[in-house]
């Protein structure tokens, strides 16, 4: 578990490190106008659209760890690109879009592979193992977005992305050097193809309640907490005229509530007893929108910078809390062979509406303010809490045990989907309703 954790956590700072370094190099080393720069962030989030589907047909076909090792070393072979064009003076913007696509690519397909490959390693304990994870790539992120800060001021921007290389290489070989056995991936049916598995992927997700909901919960949730952010900076920057270094650290801020939040995860769904991950998953899908109130009506001055910064930790502490609980009861009642679709296809559904979320959120700032636009986006996220309620996962008392794997069905036709309807709504080993954990 030990070198899991060391691959998760370079695989952030990589990726944090990429995210921040691309813009910079693009800024401050080919002086790219605003389009370009906007081109730039668009083209680090246009992949995962159709990398997510694909990653999780190819997670469930190979061995997981193979998966994330090859992937690191590819990501770190494109990102290395940067640095050595800059030096050979070859360094260009088409370059750039380039490397922004196919390391976003690869580091999605990693991150799927990796979501999947932790039950082979939680011993009993996918809530412990979920919650260590999302500590180690929480606190890696806000090291990797500090250590960019630092070396592109000494070193420069480009040099900076070596940092990213040498930590997707450090990814691929912590990944490489567990020895713990991983099952081979099912047999696949006869003249199965990925637009088959995909849309097995999709059936399987949605026929299964409590992994619709709480796909559904993380739908509204990014959706309307990425509308949330985007006015937050309008509304600290152009109303609260916040300086760069105060966004900073309040942005520090709410890293450090992440890892906490990831951390007290398992001892707070213990010390809640026999109720504990229900009462933990609608809890955190509450405290996720009611901490964002304060803003609707802060004022300018440190006393409110203070306040900003511990509601936004809350907020934070509060997401990890919910992602660490929702992503271990999903691994928990999935299939063995069907985890990597099925988080590869919540991320999808999860990931379609971003691209227009700050469109939206910039027409409700020109239609009402930005404070009447921010107060109805968490009105909107509230709707998360009520889903999370309603469903079997609101009520669970502890993670469920994991199904036995069964073998994959035939590619899809009417007659194998209506099969696959009726057995999951009869004889499904994991109906919320048949399982221990949730309530009678």
């Amino acid at each position: 578990m030990s070198y899991y954790l060391v691959s998760v956590a370079a695989e952030s700072a990589g990726t944090s490190v990429t995210g921040l370094a691309l813009p910079l190099v693009a800024l401050t080393v080919l002086h790219a106008t605003t389009l370009e720069v906007t081109l730039l962030i668009a083209a680090q989030e246009a992949p995962l659209a159709v990398t997510s589907l694909l990653a999780g047909v190819l997670t469930d076909r190979c061995r997981k760890r193979t998966v994330i090792a090859v992937s690191s070393v590819l990501g770190a072979a494109a990102l290395a690109t940067i640095p050595v064009a800059a030096a050979l003076g070859l360094l260009t913007m088409p370059l750039l879009y380039c490397t922004a696509v196919s390391a976003a690519a690869l580091t999605d397909i990693a991150s799927i592979a990796a979501v999947s490959y932790l039950p082979t390693l939680s011993d009993g304990s996918p809530l412990t193992a979920t919650a260590r994870s999302g500590a180690a790539s929480a606190l890696s992120q806000t090291a990797g977005a500090y250590l960019t800060s630092g070396v592109s001021a000494v070193a420069g921007a480009s040099r900076t992305l070596g940092v990213a290389v040498v930590a997707r290489l450090a990814a691929a070989w912590a990944i490489s050097r567990i020895t713990i056995p991983e099952p081979a991936p099912a047999p696949r049916a006869a003249g199965s193809t990925p637009r088959h598995e995909i849309r097995a992927g999709l059936r399987y997700l949605l026929g299964q309640r409590m992994l619709r909901d709480l796909v559904a919960v993380n739908l509204l949730l990014s959706s309307t907490m990425t509308a949330v952010e985007t006015l937050r900076l309008l509304i600290v920057v152009q109303q609260l005229h916040w300086s760069a270094t105060t966004v900073a650290w309040v942005a520090g801020c709410g890293a450090a509530g992440a890892v906490a939040g990831s951390l007290a995860a398992v001892p707070l769904a213990s010390a809640l007893g026999s109720w504990g991950v229900g009462r933990c998953l609608v809890a955190s899908a509450a405290l996720i929108p009611l901490s964002q109130i304060p803003l609707i009506i802060a004022g300018p001055g440190p006393g409110w910078q203070i306040a900003l910064a511990a509601t936004l930790a809350v907020r934070q502490a509060a997401s990890a809390a919910l992602t660490v609980h929702s992503r271990s009861v999903r691994q928990a009642v999935c299939r063995p062979e069907m985890q990597g679709r099925q988080h590869a296809t919540g991320s999808w559904l999860t990931r379609l509406p971003l691209p227009l979320v700050p469109l939206a959120a910039g027409a409700g700032v020109t239609l009402w303010g930005a404070r009447p636009a921010l107060a109805a986006a968490l009105i909107l996220a509230c709707s998360a809490c009520a889903v999370t309620a309603l469903s079997p996962a609101g009520r669970l008392r502890t993670i469920p045990h994991p199904p036995p794997p069964t073998a994959d069905t035939a590619p899809p036709t009417p007659m194998a989907d209506s099969l696959v309807s009726v057995r999951t709504t009869i004889a499904s080993p994991h109906l919320p309703t048949d399982r221990e954990g949730a309530r009678p």
